[in-house]
């Protein structure tokens, strides 16, 4: 399916959905976290210079009559009962615009996205892939951008198997309250290559199998939208500098700008964030959790990245905050 300057809009169900196409994996085999695409039946291409808009809503369940065996649940705007693999084309600048009255962009098994410009806003998740314990959702390149959680929870990114990030920009927002994430995954999240910002509540940890060194801060407080999370080396030289579009407590963070044994330091707002955990709180692979915070400006804790830190604690809150 090419998208060439298409609007779509259906307010009861799906705008777009794989019913019955070819499906290269099986629902119960676990590949690890590395799938394969290219010839799965369910294949999107975002045609150059084009602006595609998908504004779809949510069937509830539908049992089969006398049963509670489901017959039909589909969540997202954007919609895939198989595996489903999307590009761009040479350019790589095609726009898909996704509006989901419930979720976004869904498949029920694979999900792999390989280029184009995605943006995504969704009262839930903002892209799910569900088949627990199996599905593997995996970023090669591109532009996706996910406002998710507008209405009662959600996460940005949410798989009920893997992650897996390979290249490309990631930019994800979880429900400002509830404890969602800019990723979630049931399994393994794998940070390879490309750009990351994560935020939410509660970010999942990434994976010590991550190839790409990665940071996740856990801040004492909510810190507000509008707020500008800067990252720097001792010498001021910025490998992040980003305005939060949403409040946020939680931030994942991951680029090829980041090296080894290199301190750095955060500030929000201007005000430079103070480390007082148990462990320094950036590494190339770890898992997620919490540490001690009280709020102070202009701390002499760095962050510092070690092959041997692999696990995380957290930094405080700006002060008043």
């Amino acid at each position: 399916m090419i998208l060439d300057g298409v609007s779509i809009s259906n307010t009861v169900a799906p705008a777009v959905i794989f019913y019955n196409v070819y499906e290269p994996y099986s629902k119960s085999k676990d590949t690890g976290g590395v799938v394969d695409l290219r010839h799965a039946g369910a294949q999107v291409v975002l045609a150059d210079d084009s602006v595609n808009k998908i504004a779809g809503a949510y069937v509830a369940r539908i049992y089969k009559e006398g049963t509670t065996k489901t017959l039909h649940k589909y969540d997202g705007a954007f919609y895939s009962k198989m595996s489903m693999n999307i590009s761009g084309g040479e350019k790589g600048n095609g726009e898909l615009h996704i509006t989901g009255t419930n979720e976004g962009l869904n498949s029920e098994l694979h999900l792999t996205i390989n280029g184009g410009k995605i943006f995504i806003q969704s009262r839930d998740d903002g892209i799910n892939t569900n088949e627990d314990g199996i599905s593997v959702l995996t970023i090669n390149g591109g532009y996706v951008y996910i406002n998710a959680g507008l209405g009662e929870e959600g996460d940005g990114i949410d798989s009920n198997g893997y992650i897996t990030i390979n290249g490309g920009t990631v930019i994800s927002m979880a429900h400002e309250r509830t404890p969602d994430g800019g990723l979630d995954a049931d399994k393994d999240i794998a940070i390879n290559g490309g750009t990351v910002i994560a935020l939410g509540n509660r970010n999942n940890g990434a994976s010590a199998k991550s190839k790409q060194l990665f940071m996740q801060l856990q801040f004492a407080a909510r810190q507000p939208a509008g707020s500008t999370l800067t990252i720097t080396d001792k010498d001021g030289r910025e490998v992040l500098r980003h305005t939060a579009e949403k409040s946020f407590q939680s931030v994942t963070f991951s680029s090829a700008e980041l090296e080894l044994n290199t301190e750095y330091r955060v500030y929000v707002d201007g005000k430079r964030q103070q480390y007082t955990g148990h462990s320094f709180g950036m590494m190339r692979g770890g898992g997620a959790g919490g540490g001690n915070a009280q709020a102070a400006e202009g701390g002499s804790a760095a962050f510092v990245i070690s092959e041997a830190v692999r696990s995380f604690s957290g930094i405080t809150a700006a002060a008043g905050r």
